[in-house]
């Protein structure tokens, strides 16, 4: 299991007032690690070094007031599904529904009463590591339906550690320029975008006993045990067609549809010298050469094929 959930979670507390902050680190500190911020741009900067395991949010700020931080955070792919609860004074029905149209999953109204404060920010951290801790364990991506980054991690070292002299083959995909894709249609069509992407290559992946599964973000990775460098590269064309064929427009001007690269690479695995990260930076230098030359295209490591 994650050390991660070892540790005491982590909150960050967002608020202008040096009272306000004082009095809620006082309230939480013996139960969760703290950072704060006191206004909008540095709450943004440190959700993305902390991932913290829940946002305290004040919503009246100067510049950048929450509810703007609230909209940035959840269009980040890598912090939106951190929970944030508002605190503030605004608890109309009006301000309240504009919050939680916008993400949040709760609200703390100020002056803050401590019970209040402790259950509801416990709640949704244990919701979290609750829904972390079952996506982990049932090896499955909570987006897109298949095997997650830690089903792949437990799939190729057990590959490895098999008494078997086949080679093993791995390719690493990522879908082109998604980034743009997000900034111009939004993170929801970038979700559909992903779903749609990930059936289509699940389906079109045809080698006995291989593995497809979502590695990051905008990232697969496919490993093919005992499978030839010809025919995984075969498997590889299969799987960048089949994203052509689904025609996604791409919501930024300057691509036509969605697409993506490939880095591919096979060595055996009774090698000595070589082990499974070996493999894997050998498919992502490939991947990485796919993009520089243009994307949409299969790059094999090779020193013969």
């Amino acid at each position: 299991m994650n050390d991660i959930y070892k540790e005491k979670p982590q909150l960050l507390i967002v608020d202008d007032a040096p009272a306000n902050l004082k009095i809620l680190v006082d309230m939480l500190k013996s139960d969760y690690r703290i950072v704060f911020a006191k206004e909008g741009k540095t709450a943004l900067q440190l959700a993305a070094s902390k991932k913290p395991d829940c946002i305290l949010l004040d919503i009246l700020m100067p510049g950048m007031d929450g509810y703007e931080v609230l909209t940035q955070l959840k269009a980040d792919p890598l912090l939106r599904d951190i929970p944030v609860i508002f605190i503030t004074s605004r608890t109309s029905t009006e301000d309240e529904a504009k919050g939680f149209a916008l993400g949040a999953v709760d609200y703390v109204g100020k002056p803050f009463i401590p019970e209040i404060v402790k259950a509801r920010v416990d709640t949704q951290v244990r919701l979290k590591r609750k829904s972390e801790l079952l996506e982990e364990l049932a090896g499955i991506d909570g987006l897109t339906d298949i095997p997650n980054r830690h089903s792949f991690d437990e799939t190729l070292s057990r590959l490895w550690e098999q008494d078997d002299t086949a080679p093993i083959a791995l390719i690493r995909i990522d879908v082109d320029h998604f980034e743009a894709f997000n900034d111009s249609a939004g993170y929801v069509q970038g979700n559909w975008c992903l779903r749609r992407l990930a059936k289509a290559m699940h389906t079109a992946l045809q080698w006995s006993g291989s593995l497809l599964a979502r590695y990051g973000e905008e990232k697969f990775a496919v490993v093919l045990p005992g499978c030839p460098l010809k025919s995984a590269h075969f498997q590889a064309e299969t799987l960048r067609n089949a994203v052509t064929e689904l025609h996604i427009e791409h919501p930024s001007p300057e691509y036509a549809y969605v697409t993506v690269s490939l880095g591919l690479a096979s060595i055996d695995p009774t090698e000595e010298t070589i082990d499974p990260e070996e493999l894997i930076q050998r498919a992502e230098q490939m991947l990485y050469l796919a993009k520089a030359n243009g994307c949409n295209r299969t790059e094999i490591f090779s020193s013969s094929y």
